[in-house]
């Protein structure tokens, strides 16, 4: 008798054991579906808002939606342009997984605001946030008069050139352009009134001013010319 009961408990444990693992195991699947369905809806919205800011770069940096074209066929999402707000959006609906009834899904709204083309830059800057620079500089220039890019070019011998200074006191050193192993007293040299070197001909590329102007920020590593008020 005690060999029954004892076999008929058993029995009824891996029973119940069986009962809990059936509807555990459901609940558990369901959960993971949710889990991924919740990790798909994070990653849509994120995929829509970098497709509206696309968008929106575009049109306003060259006046084109081919964006919005392209986000038709390669996601399969419409971006709405609303003229009135200048507001661009996309207004999809998720389906429910293992539902495809019209009526059930969740709707997902992606929206950003967009400004117009104007057909220049969007970031202004004024006249004094501009410099000038040379090919060749090592500083930059807020005047565009100095004397460093108009410069006064004059020639004389190279012995008289040993005895000139130039405009600060310095005296004429041997260009690194345009040097010459040899060089006699009565060859020809052009300086300028604030270099510091001489220059065997006049096609010396240090000679030659190609100036530039660029926006200050550009100019961050070279120095403020001493000569520029």
């Amino acid at each position: 008798m005690y060999d029954f009961c004892k076999k008929n408990h058993k029995i009824t444990a891996n029973g119940s054991f069986t009962v809990e693992a059936t509807l555990v195991t459901p609940i558990f699947f369901i959960f993971i579906i949710i889990l991924l369905y919740f990790f798909k809806i994070i990653y849509l919205q994120n995929e829509h808002q970098i497709n509206l800011y696309n968008s929106a770069y575009e049109y306003q940096c060259f006046n084109t939606r081919i964006s919005t074209i392209k986000n038709l066929f390669e996601n399969k999402s419409v971006i709405i342009w609303d003229e009135d707000d200048k507001r661009i959006y996309i207004n999809n609906r998720i389906n429910i997984p293992f539902i495809s009834n019209s009526l059930f899904g969740i709707r997902q709204y992606v929206s950003m605001n967009y400004t117009e083309f104007k057909g220049e830059s969007m970031v202004s800057y004024k006249d004094n946030d501009y410099v000038y620079i040379t090919n060749n500089s090592s500083v930059y220039h807020t005047d565009i008069h100095c004397k460093y890019l108009e410069p006064d070019i004059s020639s004389c011998t190279y012995k008289e050139c040993n005895n000139k200074r130039n405009n600060e006191g310095k005296i004429y050193r041997s260009c690194e352009y345009c040097k010459k192993e040899m060089i006699s007293d009565y060859d020809t040299v052009f300086i300028t009134p604030y270099g510091t070197k001489y220059h065997n001909t006049i096609a010396c590329p240090s000679l030659k001013r190609v100036v530039m102007k660029i926006n200050i920020d550009r100019a961050a590593k070279l120095n403020k010319c001493s000569k520029c008020k």
